[in-house]
């Protein structure tokens, strides 16, 4: 939502028509600032009912203003006009995996790569790739893992991409350190770093395993008992899975899992299995809201593919 006079739209209009829908209303506030027009008015609660906040139905206006290769060309316009912001890390996040296998999915790839460098610009900072995909797997690693036939190969596919970044971690970094896990149709959220950084802010002091950052499922804190605000940035408490989607890990919330995976049969999808581990021990598992993630494949950006 714009507010302003008609003497400012006299001299300044309102939405520069380059922007179809995404990055207009940074574009709008940067060229305000610029031009000394901000008024601060954020003792003014305006409540936006969007699917990003709340369980609404994504229409085909949302799916076509939300398509990332939109993303990409207004944030290339926004960054020509205003500059690049400053390329950091996510407050709190040790490294970011992305799975995903490249020449399997292409346009996943492609978009999760510029999106992670775009926003980071270190490459050592995130790791895109994939262990196995559906026909690549092996009889072996099947059994090591006791992965049923209960699970179609895609599922079969996706739990072990997720338990061979589980062990690469356990392997290489230490506690205290966080790390947020993508499955490939992972699509950001507009100002998700600056809600990461609150919502990690959040878990400061709590004992957390993980803290579930994305849509999946179309889940909300609701689901669970909690009163939420939709205008407010807040972490939840959830004895139960959202989905894998899209979540920030504590290293001891990995190894907790991990041991759990190692100790059962894999004999449901990953997302269950989470269910399973978290009725069972006294897991943390917070969920976020609002969430930074968008499932791709589940609010129609991507087709649905068996990983």
């Amino acid at each position: 939502m714009a507010i302003l006079t008609r003497k400012y739209y006299e001299a300044h209009g309102l939405f520069d028509p380059k922007y179809k829908n995404v990055y207009s209303d940074n574009d709008f506030t940067f060229r305000a600032a610029k031009a000394g027009a901000l008024v601060d008015a954020r003792d003014i609660t305006i409540v936006h009912h969007h699917p990003i906040f709340e369980p609404i139905e994504v229409d085909d206006t949302y799916k076509r203003g939300n398509n990332p290769a939109e993303y990409e060309r207004a944030k290339a316009l926004f960054e020509a006009d205003h500059g690049a912001k400053p390329k950091e890390k996510l407050e709190g996040i040790t490294h970011i995996f992305a799975i995903c296998k490249e020449d399997k999915e292409p346009q996943r790839a492609d978009f999760l790569r510029k999106w992670l460098k775009g926003d980071f610009g270190d490459n050592a900072y995130f790791t895109l790739g994939a262990y196995c995909y559906g026909d690549s797997l092996t009889d072996a690693d099947l059994e090591k893992y006791r992965i049923t036939n209960d699970l179609n190969l895609g599922n079969k596919s996706l739990a072990l991409n997720h338990i061979k970044i589980f062990e690469h971690i356990l392997e290489s970094y230490k506690p205290g350190d966080n790390f947020l896990i993508l499955e490939s149709d992972a699509v950001p959220v507009d100002g998700y770093q600056e809600t990461i950084r609150q919502q990690m802010a959040l878990l400061n002091g709590k004992d957390w395993d993980y803290l579930d950052v994305g849509n999946g499922c179309n889940l909300f804190p609701q689901e669970c008992g909690h009163q939420v605000d939709p205008n407010e940035c807040n972490v939840f408490l959830c004895k139960r899975s959202r989905c894998a989607h899209s979540i920030i890990w504590s290293y001891a919330g990995i190894e907790k899992f991990y041991r759990f995976l190692k100790n059962n049969t894999l004999n449901q999808n990953i997302d269950w299995m989470l269910n399973q581990w978290i009725n069972a021990t006294d897991a943390n598992v917070y969920w976020a809201h609002p969430f930074c993630i968008k499932q791709g494949s589940q609010c129609g950006i991507y087709n649905s593919v068996q990983f």
